[in-house]
């Protein structure tokens, strides 16, 4: 079997398929390029199964080239499941992300923050945060960040509240180090 017909049999449901997955298959250059272009495939289940791969292995320690993250900024127009979006969304903590692609990411997190999902709301929101920490502020990402306290689900307004604290206590760190 390849991994895309492996891929292929997941049913949308059993994490312990992908998991056993994930454990056959060693990450490698060549298999993350290939999750990457699955992850763009029009199959909603297919986007669901490689981006959880690819987050899997990122938690588990595997890194993104830059090259690799410029491919994951390709597909991003093409994922529509809400899970493929929201396993994107968490994978961004695990990534060094080059200012080449701020933009892109930016873009797909600004339009998450109007999905109907309120996790992949949620998780957009910490995504935004995770460009900050990393690329710097571009003036936008605090009034969404209030905004998002403003959100009917308890869900968002938690992360969006763990959020605002941790950039407080960046900020009280930063401010007691001088």
């Amino acid at each position: 079997m390849s991994l895309k017909k492996d891929l292929e049999l997941f049913d949308g449901k059993h994490i312990s398929m992908l998991e056993r997955i994930a454990e056959h298959y060693r990450p490698s250059s060549a298999r993350i390029a290939e999750l990457l272009e699955l992850a763009g495939a029009p199959n909603p289940r297919m986007q669901q199964a490689a981006t959880w791969i690819l987050k899997r292995w990122l938690e588990t320690g595997t890194s993104l080239s830059d090259e690799h993250i410029k491919g994951l900024t390709r597909v991003l127009s093409k994922i529509h499941h809400w899970e493929a979006m929201l396993h994107i969304c968490q994978m961004l903590s695990h990534l060094a992300i080059p200012r080449s692609c701020k933009k892109k990411i930016e873009s797909f997190l600004l339009a998450r923050l109007t999905e109907e999902n309120k996790f992949v709301r949620a998780w957009a929101y910490n995504g935004l945060y995770e460009l900050v920490k990393q690329l710097g502020d571009t003036g936008q990402v605090m009034p969404l960040l209030m905004k998002g306290m403003n959100d009917e689900a308890a869900s968002v307004r938690a992360r969006v509240k763990n959020i605002l604290e941790a950039i407080d206590t960046k900020r009280h760190r930063a401010r007691h180090d001088q």
